[in-house]
């Protein structure tokens, strides 16, 4: 669709610039909406998880002309991402407009998604501003996923040190379980 294409020169203009604003899934009239859910729910390679998407029909509504653009670029994470999409929904916007970024990264975030996923109310509004540091993020992550409970609460204040704090990973790992442990 011309329009998703201009909304992603958009995405990435603005994050060329610094922009962090998201940049929203358009306004469809209820008949394109229907008929884009239609297809999407229809599409050949969904068909294996048609009982798990058909109760999410009115939630991927809005979402699902965005998500049929870019199934066919994302189709090889669909067995993981179809069970994860219940706490998804709530931020797909923001994930969505966030998706050009995560990519590169996509396969280690999907891999490590049963420990991120509790924690997406927290990490979601946050994305923005983790773009600079998803590759370090990605790498660390086999090793700060033990620590992702007790850090994730503080991500937004540690988010201005986050690049230092993640080259520093090999000096801090002997210590993190006991600066992430409850006082």
């Amino acid at each position: 669709r011309e329009s998703d294409a201009k909304r992603h020169q958009l995405a990435v203009v603005r994050s060329a610039c610094g922009d962090a604003r998201p940049v929203s899934t358009p306004m469809l009239s209820a008949f394109d909406r229907t008929r884009a859910t239609s297809k999407l729910l229809r599409h050949p390679k969904l068909a294996p998880y048609q009982a798990q998407l058909k109760p999410l029909e009115p939630q991927l509504s809005p979402h699902s002309a965005r998500l049929l653009d870019l199934f066919n670029l994302y189709g090889p994470f669909v067995p993981a991402l179809v069970p994860a999409l219940p706490p998804l929904l709530p931020h797909l916007d923001v994930l969505l407009d966030e998706l050009p970024h995560l990519e590169p990264q996509l396969e280690v975030f999907v891999r490590h998604s049963a420990t991120l996923l509790p924690h997406l109310d927290d990490i979601a509004p946050l994305t923005p501003g983790l773009r600079p540091h998803l590759p370090a993020l990605a790498s660390s992550l086999p090793r700060l996923e033990p620590y992702i409970a007790r850090l994730v609460p503080h991500l937004a204040a540690l988010l201005p040190h986050l690049g230092p704090l993640l080259a520093g990973l090999d000096f801090l790992e002997p210590s993190l379980e006991q600066l992430t442990r409850p006082w």
